[in-house]
């Protein structure tokens, strides 16, 4: 009985925890946002965040995620850097929809997906914040800062 317990209420859990995310509305070809804009990005007016199965590891200079579902917006990292100072990010998005943003200050910094690309901190000294935002997304995502 106690198993069959265990087992009702984790159902429960993730099919709850699988009510509240984003639809991907511009189909499975089109990564890009489809629902949340760069102003509820920049004023942060994405309040929700849903993860369903996810793996995060690292430290401040190396990390990774992966997530089998994700919709909402979620730190990744926050370093302080100095001018000349890299990150390399590498993305991999299978379905749904995934932004990636650097912010140093006011600034924001939009992040190729699918790829590997080196962003450089020209002329930026302080504390730089990298996140991202996923509608139903299923991501993995990398980071390495090169100082």
């Amino acid at each position: 009985m106690k198993k069959i317990l265990v087992f009702f209420t984790f159902s429960l859990l993730l099919l709850l925890t699988g009510c509240s995310h984003v639809e991907d509305l511009n189909g499975p070809d089109n990564f890009e946002l489809a629902t949340y804009t760069f102003d509820d990005i920049k004023n942060n007016r994405i309040k929700s965040t849903n993860s369903l199965f996810s793996v995060q590891s690292g430290f401040i200079n190396s990390g990774s995620i992966k997530i089998k579902k994700f919709s909402g917006h979620k730190l990744l990292v926050s370093k302080y850097v100095n001018p000349q100072d890299q990150v390399k990010i590498t993305s991999t998005v299978e379905s749904g929809n995934l932004a990636i943003y650097i912010k140093c200050d006011d600034d924001y910094y939009k992040i190729p997906i699918n790829t590997e690309y080196t962003f450089t901190f020209e002329n930026f000294s302080g504390k730089s914040l990298i996140y991202f935002i996923g509608e139903s997304a299923k991501l993995r995502i990398e980071y390495k800062y090169i100082t």
